[in-house]
């Protein structure tokens, strides 16, 4: 199972319907400028897959919406995509649509264009594997390293691996005395 397309309309910064896919299977990357909308892409999963958006009152559900120029955004929906050929979602069709839409009075939940329940929702997220208990399928901005390292261990001065991420480009034209490139020091 995995997501195959996410449609965006009226959600925070994505005021026309936004269409993102297909995703590979695999790995997908979210590239983008400041202010693109990146981080607002990750809010709509974690609004129709996560509890981060329950129980809202109707002014938090207007900050939502979408509040550029124009006429007023007055409902707004995430619609995720999953490929269901695995059948890891009790459902016997091959692609499975859950969407959530808000306005400021409604917040609405739905499978395959079928009204259900927030707990619906829940109940089949958690039998497909997607369980509250361990929130890690969908990992916010900053918190990748809570999820990898240790929690007792104190923080360590940095290895190798840091090392590799440091934003240094490798020039072929100065080898070192080892006969392996050297640091360049021309910006990247």
């Amino acid at each position: 199972m995995f997501i195959k397309y996410v449609r965006i309309h009226g959600f925070k910064s994505y005021r026309e319907k936004t269409v993102c896919g297909p995703l590979s299977p695999m790995h997908n990357s979210i590239v983008g400028y400041n202010g693109s909308g990146k981080s607002n892409f990750f809010a709509a999963l974690r609004f129709v897959l996560s509890d981060s958006y329950s129980n809202m009152r109707p002014e938090e559900r207007a900050k939502l919406l979408n509040e550029g120029a124009g006429a007023a955004v007055v409902q707004a929906y995430v619609e995720i995509v999953f490929d269901n050929s695995d059948r890891r979602l009790d459902n016997d069709k091959e692609e499975v649509t859950i969407k959530r839409q808000i306005g400021l009075k409604k917040d609405e939940y739905f499978v395959d264009q079928k009204h259900v329940t927030k707990q619906d929702i829940a109940n089949m997220l958690e039998t497909a594997g997607f369980s509250k208990s361990n929130p890690y399928y969908i990992v916010e901005q900053g918190k990748v390293s809570e999820c990898f390292l240790p929690r007792s261990l104190p923080p360590s001065p940095p290895t190798r691996i840091g090392e590799c991420c440091v934003p240094f480009r490798f020039c072929a034209a100065y080898p070192t005395r080892t006969g392996r490139p050297g640091r360049c020091t021309a910006p990247l």
